[in-house]
This record gives structure tokens, sequence and C-alpha cells, in this order.
């Protein structure tokens, strides 16, 4: 029996700590809630609505079309030769057919 009392009494101990300490914490969470700062300034919004990197990116394109336009004249030239009609060898006749050799002791 001494030992039952002796478990109840800790139990009562360690609920009535838990209630201080549940006590305490919603202390500070109020005090807390009362000093909350106020938010920070907004970030400055950025008025390009392109990124930087997509700005390479336009530029990048632009170049390439410049030298396209640069080399325009010679791309011409070796598209008209790559694709152009090519003259094609025309085949040798094909040879006439030989006779085949009759072999010995065989007869047609």
């Amino acid at each position: 029996m001494a030992a039952g009392k002796l478990v109840a009494e800790r139990t009562r101990i360690a609920r009535q700590q838990q209630k201080k300490a549940a006590a305490e914490a919603s202390v500070i969470i109020a005090n807390n809630n009362t000093k909350q700062q106020p938010p920070p300034d907004p970030a400055p919004e950025n008025r390009s609505p392109l990124t930087i990197t997509q700005w390479l990116m336009v530029g990048s394109i632009a170049v390439g079309l410049a030298g396209l336009y640069y080399k325009r004249e010679e791309l011409k030239v070796r598209a008209k030769t790559f694709f152009g009609e090519k003259k094609r060898p025309e085949p040798d006749p094909a040879p006439a057919p030989k006779p085949k050799p009759k072999l010995f002791g065989m007869s047609d």
C-alpha cells in the first residue's frame, strides 16, 4: 500500500509541475505576441519583366540572328551547292550473261 501511495504522490506532483509549466508557457507566448515586431518592408519590386538570365538569352539570340544575316550570301552559295542538282554518273550497261559451262558426264 505504501508503494501505491508513493506512486500517486509522484503523479500528483508531476501534474502540478506540468500545470505550472503550461501557465508559464502561456504567459511567455502572450508576451511574445504583444512584443511582436512590425513586418519588414517588402522587397523593392523589380521593374523589368525579365531577369538577367533571360536578357542574356535574348541577347544571344539577337547575336545569332545578326551572324546569320551577315553570312547570308555565303550560306546561300553553300546551300545551293549542297542541295542543288548533282550529276550522277550513268551506270554501265549490264554485261551479257555468260553461258554455263557443261560438266563432264552430265547431259541436259
